[in-house]
């Protein structure tokens, strides 16, 4: 429905901000385990040797420490998921080495929480790094387990038997938490390649019924590419800027600037009598002229609840219903004035207005760039709210170089 092309990679970038949360939370986890770990035991309340804890205790409280300062440098989301991930992997590597411990398997971890990346490159090296790990592990804990006589085996046969029966066990499950990362990625993907689809062919559907508006206003399509243009600069300026950070995000964003072209929707129930004269309007036609603003939200309401997403059906509505309510409260249909009449609708009135000036009508002579331009801040505070206005005069040139690229 919108610039789709970075969807998908800004649903990864936000996955990894996620998930380097939860990568950074075990972190804390083990520093705090140990902690209490070597406090217990340092109060003789468990009997483990306070030595085997000391450096998985030191490490992981280093490793936070890191962490913490990778925090406030703001490191990128890529180096810190890499580095939770190794670290995790160091500090069962360093529990692995002591003659008692019951851990093999737990290598696999990493890998496994790596899945929730899905990032099938990442899951492949730190899989790789946990083997190594593992294989280092298990030659260091030979030693330990022959030098503290819990085996008839020599050091070697110790290490090559359970090397070997531990390697293959690690490669399939390497290979079930690649295969997961792998399968998930596509899966997404696949998800959103049709989301692209079917929201390219949403928005085709909602040009075409702008294009048949204005076809039947005597006015081209270039109206309603012009007029979106300029509600996505303002919308953008306003953005940048940091007004109304509340109200406008990316994703109200992207709903303003595709409800724009349909803002006349309306227009589709007004007679050709009407809609059309060349004369001057009376007041019953210009009243029926006026209640297009009402049909529009009707025809949005009957028409897009339950095809098209919630938020934009109710960005929509507002632009279509509100768009000709003026600053000082004397527009249409409802008399709202300053903000109470929707931000979507406020930005509309600017775009709609500044290019129904510029464009010739059968009743009207158009305007030049520069004449639309002075009407604009003319009915700054009155029409128009004199922020958006004042946004759009200072992009005059910007302004300029869109009409004539899409006239």
């Amino acid at each position: 429905m919108y610039e789709h092309n970075y969807e998908s990679e800004e649903y990864f970038n936000e996955n990894d901000h996620q998930a380097n949360r939860v990568t950074s939370y075990f972190i804390y986890v083990m520093t705090v385990v140990f902690s209490i770990l070597f406090l217990l035991t340092h109060l003789k309340i468990i009997h483990t040797p306070a030595k085997a804890l000391l450096l998985p205790f030191i490490l992981t409280l280093f490793f936070n420490v890191i962490l913490i300062f990778l925090r406030l440098l703001k490191a990128s989301g890529n180096f810190t998921k890499y580095y939770c991930l190794i670290v995790t992997e160091v500090i069962i590597g360093i529990l692995s080495t002591q003659a008692r411990s019951g851990i093999f398997m737990t290598y696999i971890i990493a890998p496994l929480v790596s899945c929730i990346y899905f990032d099938k490159i990442l899951t492949r090296r730190i899989a790789f790094f946990g083997y190594f790990m593992m294989i280092a592990g298990l030659a260091f804990r030979a030693n330990a387990v022959v030098d503290s006589s819990l085996t008839t085996f020599s050091s070697l046969t110790w290490f090559i038997t359970y090397g070997i029966n531990f390697s293959f066990e690690y490669m399939i499950l390497s290979l079930i938490c690649y295969a997961i990362a792998f399968r998930s990625r596509n899966l997404l993907m696949n998800v959103f390649s049709r989301k692209k689809k079917i929201d390219f062919m949403q928005q085709q559907m909602i040009y075409s019924f702008a294009n048949l508006i204005e076809s039947r206003d005597n006015v081209t399509g270039q109206h309603v590419k012009r007029t979106s243009a300029y509600v996505r600069l303002i919308a953008e300026e306003l953005k940048y800027n940091g007004f109304y950070a509340d109200e406008l995000n990316d994703t109200a964003l992207e709903y303003i600037c595709l409800a724009a072209p349909i803002h006349d929707i309306g227009k589709l129930k007004i007679p050709d009598s009407i809609l059309q004269k060349p004369g001057i309007l009376t007041d019953l036609e210009y009243d029926y002229i006026k209640n297009h603003t009402v049909r529009g939200e009707e025809i949005i309401e009957r028409t897009m609840t339950n095809l098209e997403d919630d938020d934009f059906v109710h960005y929509a509505k507002n632009v279509a219903r509100y768009h000709h309510e003026h600053w000082d409260g004397t527009g249409y249909p409802e008399g709202l004035s300053g903000r109470n009449i929707p931000l979507c609708a406020r930005i509309m009135a600017v775009a709609d207005v500044f290019d129904a000036l510029v464009t010739k009508r059968s009743y009207k002579e158009s305007f030049s760039l520069e004449d639309a331009f002075k009407q604009l801040e003319k009915g700054s505070g009155t029409q128009f709210e004199p922020l958006i206005v004042e946004l759009f005069v200072n992009q005059k040139e910007v302004v300029k170089q869109m009409y004539n690229d899409i006239t």
